[in-house]
């Protein structure tokens, strides 16, 4: 699939999500509104509260921040389709001892999943992002990004195959792109390709899978490009009604091109003098990847413990790093209208000079975040959220932290209310 050019313009990035949306309502032809149908629109005001938005280690400035999101969803669902699309903005102003600034971000997703046969069916799943002026912490690295605007494609399908009552195959890919306006260097392209089988061993193990995958991953940067190829074999287990676990382990090759600036000799008889020059150098290597799940589910409680081990995309960064994460989620049920969700995640990112990129990323990350959520009545909720992150520079020596505290009100309207 060729890389898709960023679209210009401040609601130019509407096309594509659009022809999206005009694709998606094929599916929403044929039956009357309230049948299998429905329309969604929801608002979300939110205020918070952010002692470190630069995230610095050395000096530190709080905002806050008022969030009103608009959105709007037309769903389906019958004996065979599930799909839905969705169209939103919001609108963001910060308020500081320095004033105040408003950005408007839009998101558009749709997906479809679509049962061909008893035995095949498919996915479809599409969203783009555009973030007006972004000046944001990114989901993987916490660094602040000061673009002035930041706009993020995501584009999958998939399909699964039973051939048998105890085997299915499956194949799916995906594609991201990443750009920034004013950050040429930050620009990035992500194909990835997987294809695999799992076995029923029940007539061995009751309530067991075995699953065998194979695993494609480009990764295009201005300076760099990475070849990731993995394989791993796992198992997966029901203890019991409440307990399961699941276990994928194996290995990669990455095989990575990346720009250096090196010392190269001037030609003859200049060539006891040396200038800084960008080298294309080429690196390759294996590692081990892994990802383990440890699952609770109980009629008032949810948990879930994971560990993974890959090679991933360094987010806000020209490059790739090798990554560690260690993540418990928690969600907990007091009564029908009031819950609390909790996490935990501790993550380490590493790379040498010169292994996936000529920069050197030696960084670790401890996140955590706590909310309480009330529902006045049906589709209208209210939450409060406090939030944590540390995030230890080590290659640089800096340390720096955030703390970050939210309330927001979501009101939801089906027209229809059908699930």
């Amino acid at each position: 699939m060729p890389d898709l050019p960023p679209i210009k313009g401040r609601w130019g990035a509407a096309r594509a999500p659009i022809f999206f949306l005009l694709l998606m309502s094929v599916f929403f032809a044929g039956t009357a509104w309230g049948e299998s149908y429905d329309v969604v629109p929801s608002l979300r005001v939110q205020q918070e509260f952010n002692d470190n938005v630069d995230f610095s280690g050395t000096s530190r400035k709080s905002a806050l921040f008022t969030t009103i999101a608009p959105q709007i969803e037309f769903a389906k669902r019958d004996a065979r389709t599930d799909a839905a699309a969705s169209a939103g903005v919001s609108e963001v102003v910060s308020s500081n001892t320095n004033g105040s600034d408003t950005v408007l971000n839009q998101n558009y997703q749709g997906r479809l999943t679509y049962l061909l046969s008893e035995r095949l069916n498919a996915n479809l799943n599409a969203a783009y992002f555009v973030y007006d002026k972004s000046n944001s912490l990114t989901n993987n690295t916490d660094i602040v990004i000061n673009a002035n605007r930041h706009d993020v494609q995501n584009y999958s399908t998939g399909v699964a195959y039973a051939i048998s009552e105890k085997d299915v195959v499956n194949f799916s890919y995906k594609y991201v792109q990443e750009t920034y306006d004013n950050l040429s260097q930050l620009n990035y392209t992500n194909h990835n390709v997987s294809t695999g089988i799992s076995h029923d061993l029940s007539d061995f193990f009751p309530d067991a899978k075995g699953m065998l995958g194979f695993y494609y991953g480009k990764y295009d940067y201005a300076s760099s490009t990475s070849d990731n190829f993995v394989a791993t074999v796992g198992l997966g287990y029901a203890i019991n009604e409440k307990w399961a676990v699941s276990v994928d382990a194996g290995g990669r090759y990455t095989s990575s091109e990346f720009d250096s600036m090196q010392l190269v000799p001037l030609p003859p008889p200049l060539d006891t003098l040396f200038v800084l020059q960008p080298v294309r150098l080429r690196n390759n290597g294996v590692g081990m990847v892994a990802d383990a799940s440890l699952s609770v589910k109980s009629e008032l409680t949810d948990g879930t413990l994971t560990f993974s081990r890959n090679v991933t995309v360094a987010s806000s960064r020209s490059g790739m790093a090798e990554t560690n994460s260690v993540d418990l989620l928690v969600h907990h049920f007091f009564s029908p209208k009031w819950s609390l969700a909790a996490s935990l995640e501790y993550q380490t990112s590493k790379s040498s000079g010169n292994e996936f990129t000529a920069s050197n990323i030696d960084e670790e990350y401890i996140r955590s975040n706590l909310s309480l959520r009330y529902e006045f009545v049906k589709n209208m909720a209210l939450e409060t959220a406090y939030s944590f992150t540390r995030a230890n520079y080590r290659q640089s020596h800096v340390t720096a932290d955030k703390n970050s505290f939210l309330v927001n009100l979501t009101i939801r309207h089906p027209f229809f209310d059908r699930w």
